[in-house]
């Protein structure tokens, strides 16, 4: 058992302040192993979006997302809409079969705004429609 700064016995602390008593190796395993998962997402996030657009004719309906919210706007400083433009753009070059459809900007609109993160929002909404709605 370690010693903290105060002569108390402590278990081992992960990078996030949570005590690991019996799982730290593990722990440690796991997150090396995220690391690299988010790292190969990351690599095809780049690869999506240096793609040729194919669905880009298909992406006329992005000025009616959120009409009413400032950050959507095409001349708010700083625009949503190039990141809904990258999350959209991706999306149709990594799920072919579906491409756009009318209506996913809301979905990748409300993600981008959740999360404040073009890739995060890409991702999150990947498993919500390839994962989580039925096929």
């Amino acid at each position: 058992m370690e010693m903290d700064e105060k002569g108390n016995g402590s278990e081992r602390i992960d990078p996030y302040g949570f005590e690991r008593h019996h799982d730290f190796e593990p722990y440690e395993q796991m997150m090396n192993e995220y690391v690299a998962v988010l790292n190969r997402r990351s690599m095809r996030w780049s690869k999506l979006l240096q793609e040729t657009p194919h669905v880009e004719k298909n992406l006329t309906d992005m000025h009616r997302t959120f009409p009413d919210n400032v950050l959507f706007k095409s001349k708010a400083e700083p625009s949503l809409q190039r990141a809904l433009y990258n999350v959209l753009l991706a999306y149709g070059h990594h799920n072919k079969a579906v491409g756009y459809c009318q209506g996913m900007n809301f979905i990748a609109g409300y993600l981008i705004i959740i999360t404040k993160d073009e890739e995060k929002s890409f991702w999150l909404m990947d498993a919500l429609l390839d994962r989580m709605l039925p096929g």
